[in-house]
């Protein structure tokens, strides 16, 4: 009887002695991944495993059992019979999917193997770090995992990317995000990320046009003659690198402040404790500047700023200081809402500005800072005349 006829014989009536003439040839090794008794016994008497599928032939796992062995034997046919009578007798057990899915991938058929792989994301979502990293680590074409290897819940997709980014393949990123793009998969928090990795590879031409992409008619003017996001706060922001980016200080905590405003309903409200001397760089924005000249103001109110430093603004270039380079004058003790403003002239090598909030450290003695302050409506305008 051929290999195959006898596993088909096996199927429809699980005769042992069946079992016995496919395990007849010499130095024949049964392997178990399911049961690791089954495994240990069975290396000295393969013959257990025909046995164990006799006495539960409704069992998966005494499928894949079997199917192990005869692969491993070269029956690479016979063993598909095996490994597919499993998928349909255990469809949404999770180990049982991991089995056929290692089968196919033994055997070189990795859509099949990633179509397994995507049925146990669905299931079981707890699986996805480790499943999606070794996608990144296989040979799988890019095309393939995309296509066969993530279910349709968009948070797996949103995963997969995120572990693609941590590559730094651009390529592979690109075509990822084309792929994601066109089933509108990714969310306002991964299209940032997105964005922000465009801005670390500085392709910035990129990154703009997904970026006003991604704001849809809320732009307006931004980016075209205005280029300060949310100058007035009044969105809550976003984190993203081209929205207002807020970090914990010890000694310091910023906020926005629905009690004061110089207009709209919002301002940006900063309190310092008292009990540090601290170099504040917690509150900043990037942008993207052309060549020319350029008007920078904000409005800023203060309330009992202590030490000889206070509280300023600063735009520079984000890749070369060096390059650009500008600070507003500075604000101490209680100030009504004042105009802080600079101009400045941005060249042909610069094309990414940071917009920071700066306190500087104090020389002095009693240099812990004390107090609080508002800003609101920053804007950063071509200069008259252009």
């Amino acid at each position: 009887m051929s290999g195959k006829g006898i596993c088909m014989a096996l199927a429809a009536a699980l005769a042992l002695f069946a079992f016995a003439r496919i395990l007849e040839p010499p130095g024949i090794s049964a392997v178990s991944w399911s049961d690791e008794r089954l495994a240990e016994m069975a290396q000295e008497r393969p013959e257990l495993l025909p046995q164990a599928l006799k006495r539960n032939p409704a069992s998966p796992f005494r499928w894949c059992e079997l199917g192990a062995a005869l692969l491993d034997n070269g029956y690479i046919e016979d063993a598909r019979i095996c490994f597919e009578r499993a998928l349909v007798l255990g469809p949404n057990l999770v180990s049982n999917l991991s089995l056929v899915s290692r089968f196919y991938d033994r055997i070189g058929e990795r859509a099949q193997s990633l179509k397994c792989s995507a049925r146990i994301l669905h299931l079981a979502p707890s699986y996805a770090q480790g499943i999606l990293e070794s996608y990144t680590s296989s040979s799988y074409r890019l095309t393939d995992t995309l296509n066969y290897g993530l279910p349709p819940d968009p948070a797996v997709g949103r995963a997969y990317f995120r572990i693609l980014l941590r590559g730094n393949e651009p390529e592979t990123i690109r075509q990822a995000w084309t792929w994601l793009s066109e089933r509108n998969i990714p969310d306002r928090e991964l299209t940032g990320l997105y964005i922000d990795y465009l801005v670390k590879n500085q392709d910035y031409g990129q990154a703009r046009e997904l970026r006003l992409a991604g704001l849809g008619e809320k732009h307006g003017n931004y980016l075209s003659t205005e280029f300060v996001y949310n100058g007035g706060f009044e969105d809550e922001p976003s984190g993203s690198i081209f929205d207002w980016r807020i970090s914990r200080a010890q000694g310091a905590e910023a906020a926005r402040d629905s009690d004061t405003a110089h207009s709209g309903k919002y301002s940006l409200r900063i309190e310092f404790s008292g009990d540090t001397n601290i170099a504040y760089r917690h509150v900043a924005q990037d942008t993207l500047l052309g060549m020319g000249a350029y008007r920078f103001r904000a409005f800023v109110r203060t309330e009992d700023i202590s030490t000889d430093k206070g509280i300023a603004l600063r735009i520079y270039d984000a890749d070369s200081p060096g390059r650009l380079n500008y600070r507003t004058g500075q604000l101490l003790g209680t100030n009504s809402w004042t105009e802080l403003n600079a101009e400045l002239v941005v060249g042909e090598d610069t094309e990414r500005v940071r917009i920071e909030v700066v306190r500087d450290q104090s020389g002095r003695f009693d240099n812990l800072i004390k107090g609080r302050v508002w800003i609101d409506d920053i804007t950063l305008t071509y200069a008259e005349g252009r």
